[in-house]
């Protein structure tokens, strides 16, 4: 059997690679926007206590984005051309608006300014849509592990990064970084468009919804299993770490934080190539039982890593710990996302992916509304339990997800 094309016809893994930059480049400006946004604030007078606010409702932009155009994915076949057109229009915009917030900022008005800030928050938050769509037009399970694994890759590598950009941008002024990030957005937003185009796919390979056939019950458990292993990433990566470097005498954190993300990013892409190669040989992957050995073995490896991070008596350990940690979260996002894929039935891949997208954003919605309601401290102060509480929920939820898939395989046999 011949490998199916992926989103380029000719290798999925040249798909997955385009997709992974578009999401670091993306990262990358969204760190640009975060470190400048507290001066923004300031210059029109705005107290830095909003600055929590602002990136909360971000979030939730971007993940009410992410599912509404996941599960509207499927009804723009045909409009596909059209809609890349609004694609890159709304990536200008958003660039503009982007280029405009520090002037805007100097006319001191803060309405301008958030008017201006909510159009750069909502435009781009829509070059993540198109890109869950491209997963979702991909035919065998392996290309679009290849996919999903590679593109998360490329996000995780942009957290990674953030310490270092952010002591980088520093040194620059906000005109010229965010100059160079808009025209990232851009260069995003053509790179989707061309690669997701319909000639660039078989005719065998787009699907068409069927709302009838979507797996409510599956979707649902595995949209809630990956909300809790989320929010606990959340938890544990950007309020606990820090104080536990600090607890063992770190002075300059960009050396460690990223370590976490590092982990996430390598797994992720090893987890790439090997579903690249077997799509290439038109073998599928993560049946039902290895999913849940999958997932279950990356969740119970997880949860040690981080409890050993809780009690590592010096850096080299942690540092270790927080790698394994980030390898394990990559090990179970990338399989939820398989699976959401396959079990949405091969006409809703869309949908599932759009749906996983925000709960990842949720996610991010949940840490930042801690944050805001009793403060950075205090969060941090919370201890192990509510990380280690969310991941054992979500772990028992993976069990739930097996007997669904094994339900859903028996029903499809009859």
């Amino acid at each position: 059997m011949q490998a199916t094309p992926g989103i380029d016809g000719q290798d999925p893994g040249i798909g997955a690679w385009i997709a992974a930059a578009i999401q670091f480049l993306l990262g990358i400006t969204w760190v640009a926007y975060v470190y400048y946004l507290p001066g923004l604030l300031e210059q029109v007078g705005i107290e830095q206590t909003w600055l929590i606010a602002f990136l909360l409702v971000d979030q939730a932009v971007f993940g009410l984005a992410d599912w509404t155009v996941g599960w509207l994915g499927e009804r723009t076949e045909r409009y596909w051309a059209r809609l890349g057109r609004w694609i890159v229009a709304g990536s200008v915009l958003s660039s503009a608006a982007m280029l405009l917030l520090p002037w805007v900022a100097r006319l001191g008005s803060p309405a301008l300014l958030v008017a201006t800030t909510f159009v750069w928050i909502t435009a781009s938050s829509a070059m993540r849509a198109p890109v869950v769509a491209m997963l979702g037009r991909t035919a065998r399970p392996a290309a679009k592990l290849s996919l999903v694994a590679t593109l998360l890759a490329g996000g995780a590598l942009a957290s990674a990064m953030a310490p270092w950009v952010a002591n980088g941008l520093k040194r620059l002024s906000p005109e010229l970084a965010l100059a160079a990030g808009a025209a990232a957005l851009v260069i995003a937003s053509l790179a989707v468009v061309r690669f997701a185009a319909p000639g660039t796919l078989g005719a065998a390979q787009v699907t068409h919804a069927d709302p009838r056939r979507l797996r409510w019950g599956a979707l649902i458990a595995i949209a809630a299993v990956a909300l809790g292993f989320a929010t606990s990433v959340q938890l544990h990566a950007f309020i606990a770490s820090a104080p536990l470097f600090r607890r063992l005498g770190a002075i300059d954190l960009s050396r460690w934080l990223p370590l976490f993300w590092l982990g996430f990013a390598l797994a992720s892409l090893a987890i790439g190539l090997h579903g690249r190669a077997r799509a290439r040989t038109g073998r599928d992957i993560v049946q039902p039982s290895g999913f849940a050995i999958m997932s279950i073995g990356a969740a119970f490896v997880g949860m040690a890593a981080v409890a050993t991070t809780r009690i590592a008596p010096s850096l080299t350990s942690l540092a270790l710990a927080q790698f394994v940690a980030g390898a394990a979260w990559a090990v179970l996002i990338d399989a939820l996302f398989v699976r959401a894929l396959e079990l949405a039935s091969p006409h809703r891949p869309t949908a599932a992916a759009g749906t996983l997208f925000a709960t990842m954003a949720f996610a991010a919605v949940l840490r930042l509304a801690l944050v805001a309601a009793i403060g950075a401290q205090d969060a941090a102060r919370l201890g192990i339990w509510p990380i280690i509480g969310l991941w054992l929920v979500a772990s028992a939820g993976v069990l739930v997800i097996r007997r669904a898939s094994g339900a859903n395989l028996r029903s499809a046999a009859t």
